[in-house]
């Protein structure tokens, strides 16, 4: 069985892409998935950011290229 994690409306639910996605994109079902700002942005922190935290984000972020 497959547990859909985002209905839940749970957090942090996060999804990991390969470093070279930048752009945002969708999931299977259509799901947005937004670019951690962290990830891309050296002016970002996590502890600036905080939308992984955050509940009633409009999308999923996605951990990319983090060291």
């Amino acid at each position: 069985m497959r547990m859909n994690w985002p209905d839940r409306k749970i957090a942090p639910v996060v999804t990991v892409l390969p470093t070279e996605q930048i752009k945002p994109s969708m999931t299977n079902d259509e799901r947005s998935v937004a670019v951690c700002p962290a990830s891309v942005r050296s002016d970002v922190s996590c502890a600036t950011c905080g939308s992984c935290a955050n509940r009633k984000r409009p999308a999923i972020p996605t951990l990319n290229g983090l060291s």
